[in-house]
């Protein structure tokens, strides 16, 4: 999965400049806030403009996303928050007025 993910965003026209999975016991929808924040901390590039924590299993990324922001100084964007963010955009609902999901939420553009 994680080599189809890596076509589909260079596909997108997106340069991939590194890519990792979780391996975890746990199921993917119970690993802790902590574990996510440690592993993207440990596998995040420096050459990255932005980390994407792919897949709607990592029910907790959406709690990690304003302080990874603020450890690596870059924007970090989960499947769950772009899904909601989306949708808002497609309601015509201003998407700035949600709070604590990261730099996505912080303007309509």
């Amino acid at each position: 999965m994680d080599r189809l993910a890596q076509t589909y965003y260079r596909d997108a026209g997106f340069h991939v400049s590194g890519s990792s999975v979780l391996h975890t016991a746990h199921e993917w929808a119970t690993v802790s806030r902590a574990e996510i924040h440690r592993w993207v901390l440990a596998n995040t590039p420096d050459a990255a403009n932005a980390v994407l924590i792919d897949g709607n299993g990592f029910r907790r990324a959406v709690g990690t996303i304003e302080r990874l922001e603020s450890t690596l100084h870059r924007p970090v964007l989960t499947a769950n928050q772009v899904l909601l963010w989306a949708a808002l955009r497609s309601a015509d609902t201003p998407v700035s007025a949600v709070t604590g999901y990261g730099r996505l939420f912080t303007t309509d553009g």
